[in-house]
This record gives structure tokens, sequence and C-alpha cells, in this order.
């Protein structure tokens, strides 16, 4: 036996003393770091003017609260029933 197992406090995961010591450096760079977000629109569109404005428009808009907007139409109550 190779004796009692370590847990990782990263990731939860158990190892020998041994490979542990190789597991928390790996563990802390790979999966205890944020990666920056991509932002494939701002990759793929051309470098005009137009563009830009265009992307920087939308980044707005999708970051604006929508509020009620797109809220479905009701009919008002009528007022006078009949019966049917």
């Amino acid at each position: 036996m190779q004796g009692p197992l370590k847990p990782c406090d990263g990731c939860g995961r158990s190892f020998n003393a041994k490979a542990f010591l190789v597991h928390q450096k790996i563990c802390k760079k790979v999966f205890q770091t944020k990666r920056k977000p991509i932002d494939v629109a701002a990759m793929r569109a051309p470098d005009d003017a137009d563009a830009k404005q265009f992307l920087q428009q939308a980044k707005r808009d999708q970051a604006a609260p929508a509020g009620r907007r797109g809220a479905p139409v009701r009919d008002p109550p009528n007022p006078n029933p009949t019966p049917g």
C-alpha cells in the first residue's frame, strides 16, 4: 500500500502523497483559474467602422434590461359579456 490518500482542496479528488504534489500544481493552474470570455463576434467582424459600431450597439442592447418589451398584449375585458 502507498499510504493514506490526501484530498485535493481544489477538485476534491484524493491522491497518494507523491501524486498529490504533482496534481496540486496542475489542478491550480488548469482548473482553478478563470478564463477570460471570448468575443467571437468581434473576431469575425470586418475591421470597418460600421461593423464596430453595429457590434457596440448590439452589446448595449443585450446588456439593457428588456423591461416590458415583448410582453404579450391582452385584450381588455369585455364590460358586457354575452352568455354563450
